[in-house]
């Protein structure tokens, strides 16, 4: 497939994430909404990444794995925080600035 079709799919994905966010929020508790966005974040990206991964130890790919989920964890965290108290579009100008 081409780069273009790839970039396509990607802006709509994230022009799309606020209101699947909101309504994943309105369906399900904050903090079950970012276990499961964290656990299907880490899978994708451990899948993807699994032929590279064997150039590392296992301290670095540890390490590298905390630091990671942590940010991800954090960020969401706040995201999501700020889609409950806020609309989705207020929620998203303040994430992006």
């Amino acid at each position: 497939m081409s780069s273009n079709f790839y970039a396509a799919v990607t802006v709509v994905l994230w022009g799309a994430m606020p209101a699947l966010a909101k309504d994943l929020l309105n369906a399900l508790p904050k903090f079950e909404t970012l276990a499961w966005s964290s656990l299907f974040a880490f899978l994708f990206l451990f899948a993807v990444n699994r032929r590279t991964l064997k150039n590392f130890s296992a301290e670095e790919i540890f390490t590298a794995a905390w630091l990671g989920f942590l940010g991800l964890f954090l960020y969401s965290a706040f995201f999501y925080y700020g889609l409950a108290r806020m609309t989705s579009q207020e929620a998203c100008i303040l994430n992006y600035l």
